[in-house]
Formats: structure tokens, sequence, C-alpha cells
């Protein structure tokens, strides 16, 4: 009896030693089985913040490639209109340039032609003065000459004058002598009756035959010397 219990009880054990091995095993597989999904799980989990985190990567790079972009489009923008804006002010300063430069040679002309008006009138001036001079001095000359034949007339004249003083001088002694020589009666006092004009005809004639024959006498008045004295 004990025998069989022994038995019975060696056989439970070795059953229940069979079935917890078996259970064991089947824990320790079950276990694994759970781990290995557990592990599969936590991969997958991995895997998919992985993929999360590579998604968020790849979008934030996105976003920022888009920021990027979109900075270096304003970017752009703003340099392009930089670029315009200083086109702009280039062309405007190229025009102002070309205006500037326009009146700098429309002023050169205008100074170019009044100093050749300028030289112009400078040379006709200074001709003219030469003209004017040469003139001057000829006319100059000309009064100086003038002034000389007028002094020489003078002169002459005044030469010629004395000598006819001279001679007239002479003369008038001539004459005053002659008289003196054939000086008439003195003055009678006639009657009232006495016819004044017949007798001082006759009177005026005697006397003037008697002067005459008087003068008859007088050697002739020299020439007037005529000289010409130059200044």
């Amino acid at each position: 009896m004990n025998r069989t219990l022994l038995i019975i009880a060696g056989a439970l054990l070795l059953a229940g030693a069979f079935f917890g091995y078996r259970a064991y095993v089947k824990h320790k597989q079950e276990s694994a089985l759970a781990a290995q999904a557990l592990a599969r799980e936590q991969a997958e989990r991995d895997r998919l913040t992985a993929l999360e985190r590579r998604a968020a990567a790849e979008a934030e790079a996105h976003r920022l490639a888009e920021e990027q972009a979109r900075l270096a489009a304003a970017d752009s923008a703003r340099r392009l209109e930089e670029l315009q804006a200083a086109e702009a002010r280039a062309a405007a300063e190229r025009a102002a340039a070309e205006a500037t430069l326009a009146r700098m040679r429309a002023e050169a002309d205008r100074l170019r032609a009044e100093k050749e008006a300028a030289q112009g009138e400078a040379r006709r001036l200074a001709e003219l003065r030469e003209q004017e001079a040469a003139a001057a001095h000829a006319a100059r000359l000309a009064a100086l000459e003038k002034l000389r034949a007028l002094e020489r007339e003078v002169q002459d004249n005044a030469a010629r004058e004395a000598a006819r003083l001279e001679a007239l001088r002479r003369q008038a002694e001539l004459e005053a002598l002659a008289y003196q020589k054939a000086r008439p009666a003195d003055r009678i006092v006639y009657p009232p009756d006495y016819k004044a004009r017949d007798h001082h005809n006759l009177r005026a004639t005697l006397e003037w035959e008697a002067y005459r024959q008087a003068g008859a006498t007088v050697p002739p008045l020299p020439e007037p010397e005529t000289t010409q004295t130059e200044k």
C-alpha cells in the first residue's frame, strides 16, 4: 500500500515535474515569444519613432529649405529691387551727366564762338587802331607841314609887308621931301564973288603939276625883297 502510494506519489511527482517542466518550457517559450513580440513591438515603435523623427527631420528640413528658399527669394527680390533702383539711379545719373556734358559742350561752343568773335573784334580793333594811328600820324604830319607852310607864308608875308612898309616909308620920305621942295604959295583970301571951285581946281592942277615936276627928280624906289625862310 505504501509502495503504491509511493509509486503514485512518485508518478504524481513525475507528472507534476513533467507538467511543471512543460509549463516552465511553455512559459519560457511564451516569455521568449512575448519578449520577441515585445522586442518586435519595441523595434517597430523604434522604427516608427525613427520614421517619425526622420519625417519630422525631413519636414523640418523641407520647412527650413522652404524658409531658406523664401528668404533667398525675398533677398533676391530685395537685391533685384536694389539692382533696379541702382540701375534707375545710374540711368538718371547717366542722363544727368549726358545733359551736363551737353550743356558743357554747348557752353564750350558758345565760349569758343565768343572767344573767336572777341579775337576777331580785337584784330579788327587793332587794325582800326593801326589805321587810325596811321591816319592820325599822317594827319599830324600834314598838319605840321601845313603849319610849316603857314609859318613860311607868314614869314614871307611879314618879310614882304616889312619890305612894303620900308618902301612906303622911303616913298613917304621922298614925297615929303619933294613936297617941301614944291610947296605951293601961302593961301590967299579971295572976295565973296570969287569962284572958289574953279580957282580951287586950277590951284590943285597947278600944285599937282609942280609936285609931278618935283617928283621927276626923285630916284625910283627899289623893288621889295622877298625872302623865304624855313623853320
